[in-house]
Formats: C-alpha cells, structure tokens, sequence
C-alpha cells in the first residue's frame, strides 16, 4: 500500500490544495503470480513466470481527485538458469508484452500506462548467483546429529526494460540479493534476505508524466518463514520492510511489502 508521500529521503504531506500538475495520492498493488520451473538437466532449470495483477490508484491531476481499479493479465516472462560451477549460476529473462495495457478508469479517463497490468515493453534481464550450505545447529536430526543444512546466497541482477505503451520507458534497474534459510526443524525454517533496489529514471515518452519524479533507491530487510505440509509441499513468507528510501522528485511508497507462496513439487 504505497500511501506516504517522500521527497527524497524525507516524508512529506500532500499539499491541499494539491496544485497544478499530476500529484501521486495512493496506490495498492496485489500481484498473484504462477512460476512454473522445470529441471531440464541436473544444471539446467527453465522457468514460466504468469502474473495476475490487481491495482488500485488515486491521483490529483491539477484539483481533480482520480481513481482508477485495473485488473488484469500482467507481463509473462520466460528465464533460463544455468549453474556452471557448484557454487555459481547465471540466468536469463526476457518479459514479454502480453499483459493489459489499459489504464483507463470507469470514467474514460487515461492515466499514466505505468499503472496498466501491463507495460507493452519487451524487458531482458541477466542474473548472476552465489550459493553455498553450511552445516548450522538445529532442532533437525540427522547423521551429523543437532545439525541442519543451512543454504545462503548472494545475487546480482541487471534488467534492462524496452519501450512500452505511449513510447514509456520505464528505467533500468540493478538489484543485489543477500539473504539465508535457518532450518530451525526439519518443517520449520526461519528466513532472512536483504534486498536492494537502484532504479534509474523513467523515460516518460509521449506521457506528462515528470521524469525527474522517477525512479529511486530503495534497501529493504526482509525476515520470513517457510513451513513444509508435506516432503513436496510447504507455504512460505516474506514481509520487506523498508531501512532506506530514497525518491527522486516528489513520489509515494510503502511502509512494507507482504509476500506470500505455496510451492508444490511434481
């Protein structure tokens, strides 16, 4: 639920009146996404990505205050992963513009195409993965007694995004993932990641949108847990809570981010 509105890394209140120009009020994004992936060979894992997007919006343009509900199919992405050390995998992503791109509300109004399920852009990623297991004290027992396999990783991702709806181009973007699973038990582990967030500007196009209000830093702590039902099944969590924010421009966000999963083994 992004409802704070920051100017850099300092909050702010909406102005009353909001004054001329488009000023972001609210957003809420609900995102329900299906990943298939398939284990080709020991080393090679290729992976559907099919997300459902639902998303609320309010904004004032000039003194109009506007919402807009748009539901729909999102961007589906197809990626390849590949380990060719043991401890080391790199991956490729492309996303496809299959989504909905209408970002109109009920009433005829268009808004910015950022707000659309879907970008109309064709965006490609690379990835590149650290992971190792060490052997940790736990509530598990094993041959080695006491002790759990406790796997942690470092990532680094690059997306490079394309020209989208009414010529929009939404930034490129850097991510850098640090993150580890605690086998408390053998159903229980207890989850830590730290994600960082650099996204350049946007490249507003045929839009009004003001490109000096895109874009970002953002680093987030994200403790979880991950409760197996069964040896193929488990459900699992997330909740990102944002330790630095930093906003080009004027721009609202979130005090928290909620992820959840139910992973089924075929």
């Amino acid at each position: 639920d992004q409802d704070r509105l920051y100017a850099g890394r300092d909050r702010v209140s909406h102005p009353v009146p909001p004054g001329e120009g488009e000023l972001e009020h609210r957003t809420v994004n609900r995102i329900t996404t299906l990943l298939a992936n398939y284990s080709a060979t020991p080393d090679l894992y290729l992976s559907l990505s099919v997300p459902y997007v639902s998303r609320y919006h309010e904004h004032f343009d000039g003194g109009d205050f506007e919402r807009f509900r748009l539901d729909g199919l999102g961007d589906i992405a197809l990626s390849g992963r590949y380990r060719f050390l043991p401890d080391l995998s790199a991956s490729l992503a492309v996303k496809l513009p299959t989504g909905n791109r209408s970002s109109a509300n009920d009433e005829g109004v268009e808004a910015e195409p950022t707000i659309a399920p879907g970008t109309g852009s064709t965006d490609l990623s690379a990835s590149l993965v650290w992971q190792r297991t060490a052997n940790v004290p736990s509530l598990t027992w094993g041959p080695l007694g006491n002790t759990g396999a406790m796997p942690y990783f470092v990532g680094i991702t690059g997306r490079r995004n394309g020209v989208g709806t009414r010529s929009y181009r939404v930034g490129d973007e850097l991510q850098i993932n640090a993150g580890a699973n605690y086998p408390v038990s053998q159903a229980f582990q207890a989850l830590l990641q730290v994600n960082a967030r650099f996204k350049g500007k946007d490249d507003v196009g045929e839009t009004d949108a003001v490109r000096d209000d895109t874009g970002g830093s953002f680093v987030y702590l994200s403790p979880g847990a991950r409760l197996a039902l069964s040896p193929k099944t488990a459900l699992y969590g997330y909740v990102q809570i944002p330790i630095y924010q930093r906003i080009n421009g004027v721009n609202i966000a979130s005090t928290y981010n909620l992820f959840t999963g139910l992973q089924v083994r075929l």
